[in-house]
C-alpha cells in the first residue's frame, strides 16, 4: 500500500532537514513546513487545513504577502465571504499594488449586504485604477461616485476620462449627461451635451425640453431658451407645466414683459394656482403701469390666504407708491403686525406710511421698533433721525418782567424759572418747571416760589390732550393752585381745528388781585373757565374764535360770572419782499356780572376784588405783521397796530378810547443746540391801565 501524501511530505521535510547546515534554526523549519503544508492543501482543496497552516505561518511571518493573500483566498473558496473580506482588507492595507484583488474586494463591497461600506469600495477601485487602467472598473468607480453628490466632482472627472477614450459610448455619455444636471456648476457642460443630443435627434421632444430648461438657467442664453420654449408650446398647447416654464423664462428677460404677461394670463385663466398667482403678481409689480393689476392679483391671493404676511407686505409696498393709497398700505402693515409683532419690514413700512400721512408720532414709534428688531437700512435710520428733531430733552431758562401802570392797578414784577421737557414715549411730552417771583406796587411787595408740571398725550396725528397743574406760594389769602385740561383736534385733510377745555388760573390785573393785601375782603382772585377754540385756515385768510365762560373767585364773598369771546382774522399779503407780511384784526368782547374793580370794601359797585371786570368791554386791534427769517438761523417778527376800545363799567359809562399797541419777538440759534428767544409786547386796557411785558428765554436742546 502506497503512503499517503501527508506522509510523503513529512519524509521530504525530514530529508531536507538532514541535509541542512547544523546552524539552521528550528523556526525556519516550522515556517517552511507550514507554508508547504498551506500550498499543498490549497492544491487539493483542503481549505480548512490550508487556513490552519496559514494562521500558524502568519504567527511567525505576519507580513508575508503570499500568506496574507492565501488565507483570504482560502476563506473565499470555502464560502466564508465575511472572513475573506476581512482578510483582503488586511492584505490590501499592506500591498496596494494588487489591482485584481482591489477590484475583487470592491466588487464584494458593492453587494447590498455591504452597502454600509460603499466608501471602502470606492477606495479599492481607486487603488486598483492607480495600478491598472481598466475601463470597466473605471465605469464602476464613476457610478459609485455618482451615487453621492459629495463625490460629484470626482465622478464627473472619471466620466470625462472614459469619454475621452471612448467618445462614441452612448451609455456612458448618457450617464454623464444625467449627473451634470445635479449641480448648476456644471451647467455649461450640461448645455453642451444636450445641444449635442438635440443635434443628433432634432425632433426628440423631451431632449429639446431639457435643453430649454438648461438654457433658461443661463442669463445670456434665456432668449435662446424662450425661442425653444415657444416652439415646444406651439407643439403642445395644452401642456400646462410646459407653458409655466415658458412664462417663467420670459419673466426673467428684459423686453419680454408683454409676452410673459400674456402667458401668465393664460395660465391663471386655466388654473389659478396660488404659486402661479404669486409669480404673476411679482411680474406685474416690476412695471409701474401694471401696479393696479399687481395689487388686484395680491388681493385675490389674500382672499384665499388672509394670513400670508409675505403677500400682504408686497401689496403694501405697492400701495406705498402713491400717497392716496398710503392708508391702504398702513392697514396691511397693521394686519401683519397683529400676527407678527416683531416683523421688521412691517414696522419699517408703517413708519414710512405714517410719516407720509403726517402722523410723526406713530412714524417715530414704528421706526424705533424697526431698528430695535434688526432693521439695518439707512432709510429707516435717516427717517428716525428726522422725526427725532424736536423730541430731544429741552431745558429752558426764562426771565419775565411784567410792568403795569394805572393807578390802583399798578404792578411791577420779576419771575425767574427753569423748565425741563422730555418725551418719554413717541406719544407723550412731559415737562416740569420751577421758579421764583417777586411783585410790588407803590406801597407793598410780595415774593415766593412757583412750580408747574404737565404734559401732552397725542392720541394720533390730529388729536391730543394737554394737562397741567401748578401752584404758587406768593399768596396771602385763598388757594393759589392752578390747572388746565385741553382736548385739541386738527383735521389732517381739512383746514380747521378746535380745542375745548377748562382751566383755573390766577388773575394778575393788579397787585391785590394777584397776591392780596392782607385784608379779608380783598385780593387773591382766581379765574375758573370753560372754553372752546376754533380756527379755520382758508386760502386768503385765517379765522379764529375762542368763546369762554366762567367765574372769578376772590377773597370777597361774591363770585363773579363772566363771558368772553375772542376772535381774529388774518390776511397774508405777498409783496415779493424779504418779509412775510399779513394784515390782521383781533377783537375781544367781555362781560362780567359785577364790577370787582374796587380796592376797598364796598356794598356797591365797584365791589372789592382788585381786578378789572367791566360790565362790557369791546376791544379791537387792527394790525400789520412782518416776519423775516435771516440766513444765520434767526427770525424776527413785528406786530404793530391801533387799539380801539369801548368800555362800560361802574366808573366809566360807554367810553371809547384808542391808542397804539404792538409786539416784537426775536429768535436766534446761537449754537446747533442752543436758542435765544426775546419777546416784548405793549397794550392798554380801556384807559384803565397799560401793560408792558418783557421776556427772555435761553433754550438748550440735548
Amino acid at each position: 500500500m502506497l503512503p499517503d501524501l501527508r506522509t510523503l511530505l513529512g519524509i521530504a521535510v525530514l530529508c531536507t532537514g538532514l541535509f541542512m547546515p547544523y546552524s539552521a534554526s528550528a523556526d525556519s523549519l516550522k515556517e517552511a513546513w507550514f507554508l508547504m503544508r498551506s500550498r499543498a492543501n490549497m492544491k487539493i482543496g483542503n481549505y480548512a487545513a490550508a487556513i490552519e497552516a496559514y494562521e500558524k505561518y502568519l504567527e511567525l511571518q505576519p507580513d508575508d504577502r503570499e500568506a496574507l493573500k492565501g488565507i483570504a483566498l482560502a476563506h473565499e473558496r470555502q464560502g466564508q465571504t465575511d472572513k475573506a473580506i476581512a482578510r483582503y482588507d488586511i492584505y490590501l492595507q499592506k500591498y496596494s499594488d494588487d489591482a485584481d484583488t482591489a477590484f475583487k474586494q470592491a466588487n464584494y463591497l458593492t453587494w447590498s449586504r455591504y452597502a454600509y461600506r460603499k466608501k471602502d469600495a470606492i477606495e479599492y477601485l481607486k487603488m486598483g485604477l492607480a495600478v491598472e487602467d481598466d475601463p470597466r472598473q473605471r465605469l464602476k468607480y464613476a457610478r459609485l461616485l455618482a451615487d453621492d453628490k459629495y463625490d460629484l466632482d470626482e465622478a464627473v472627472q472619471q466620466y470625462e476620462v472614459l469619454l475621452e477614450r471612448d467618445p462614441s459610448n452612448d451609455g456612458t455619455r448618457g450617464e454623464y449627461r444625467k449627473i451634470l444636471l445635479w449641480d448648476d456648476r456644471y451647467l455649461d457642460r450640461a448645455i453642451v451635451e444636450h445641444e449635442r443630443l438635440v443635434d443628433d435627434e432634432p425632433e426628440h421632444f423631451d431632449n429639446r425640453r431639457q435643453l430649454a430648461t438648461l438654457l433658461g438657467k443661463k442669463a445670456r442664453r434665456r432668449k435662446d431658451a424662450a425661442s425653444l420654449y415657444r416652439k415646444l408650446v406651439d407643439e403642445r398647447r395644452n401642456d400646462f407645466a410646459l407653458r409655466h416654464e415658458y412664462a417663467r423664462v420670459l419673466a426673467r428677460i428684459d423686453g419680454e414683459f408683454d409676452e410673459a404677461r400674456q402667458q401668465y394670463e393664460i395660465l391663471v385663466a386655466k388654473r389659478p394656482v396660488y404659486d402661479i398667482l404669486d409669480e404673476y403678481g411679482a411680474l406685474l409689480a416690476n412695471r409701474p403701469s401694471a401696479y393696479p393689476d399687481a395689487i388686484a392679483t395680491y388681493s385675490r391671493m389674500l382672499a384665499i390666504r388672509p394670513g400670508d404676511t409675505r403677500i400682504r407686505l408686497r401689496r403694501a409696498s405697492l400701495y406705498m407708491t402713491a400717497k392716496a393709497s398710503a392708508p391702504s398700505a398702513l392697514d396691511d402693515y397693521r394686519r401683519v403686525l397683529e400676527a407678527e409683532p416683531r416683523n421688521v419690514q412691517a414696522h419699517r413700512g408703517a413708519a414710512q406710511a405714517y410719516a407720509w400721512l403726517g402722523e410723526s408720532d406713530n412714524a417715530y414709534y414704528h421706526s424705533n421698533l424697526a431698528l430695535r428688531y434688526g432693521d439695518s437700512g439707512s432709510d429707516t435710520a435717516t427717517l428716525q433721525q428726522t422725526l427725532y428733531e424736536g423730541r430731544e430733552p429741552r431745558v429752558s431758562l426764562a426771565l419775565e418782567l411784567p410792568w403795569q401802570r394805572g393807578g390802583d392797578f399798578e404792578l411791577q414784577g420779576l419771575s425767574l424759572g427753569a423748565r425741563l421737557s422730555i418725551d418719554p414715549s413717541p406719544f407723550i411730552t412731559a415737562f416740569a418747571a420751577v421758579g421764583t417771583e417777586r411783585y410790588e406796587d407803590q406801597t407793598d411787595d410780595a415774593s415766593g416760589s412757583w412750580y408747574r408740571a404737565g404734559g401732552q398725550y397725542r392720541l394720533d396725528a390730529h388729536r391730543r390732550i394737554d394737562a397741567e397743574i401748578g401752584s404758587r406760594s406768593i399768596r396771602r389769602v385763598g388757594e393759589r393752585r392752578a390747572f388746565s385740561f385741553t382736548y385739541r383736534e386738527e383735521a389732517l385733510d381739512a383746514p380747521w381745528s378746535y380745542a375745548a377745555g377748562l382751566k383755573r388760573s390766577a388773575v394778575g390785573d393788579s397787585f391785590q388781585s394777584l397776591v392780596g393785601d392782607g385784608a379779608a375782603s380783598i385780593g387773591g382772585a382766581t379765574r375758573d373757565e370753560v372754553f372752546l377754540a376754533y380756527s379755520r385756515d382758508l386760502d386768503l385768510l385765517k379765522l379764529t374764535a375762542t368763546p369762554s365762560i366762567g367765574r372769578i373767585e376772590s377773597a370777597s364773598e361774591r363770585s363773579n360770572q363772566f363771558i368772553e369771546v375772542a376772535g381774529s382774522v388774518e390776511f397774508p399779503i405777498d409783496f415779493q419782499s424779504r418779509f412775510d407780511t399779513a394784515l390782521g384784526y383781533d377783537a375781544l368782547f367781555a362781560a362780567y356780572a359785577r364790577d370787582h374793580s374796587g380796592f376797598v370794601a364796598s356794598a356797591a359797585e365797584p365791589f372789592s376784588g382788585g381786578y378789572f371786570s367791566p360790565q362790557l368791554l369791546f376791544d379791537q386791534y387792527p394790525h400789520a405783521k412782518l416776519k423775516h427769517t435771516f440766513a444765520d438761523a434767526a427770525e424776527l417778527e413785528v406786530k404793530l397796530g391801533l387799539r380801539f376800545q369801548f368800555v362800560d363799567d361802574a366808573t366809566v359809562s360807554g367810553k371809547t378810547s384808542n391808542g397804539a399797541a404792538g409786539s416784537v419777538s426775536y429768535l436766534q440759534q446761537t449754537t446747533p443746540s442752543q436758542y435765544l428767544i426775546l419777546k416784548a409786547e405793549h397794550h392798554s386796557v380801556a384807559d384803565r391801565y397799560e401793560r408792558t411785558f418783557l421776556q427772555g428765554q435761553l433754550l438748550f436742546i440735548f
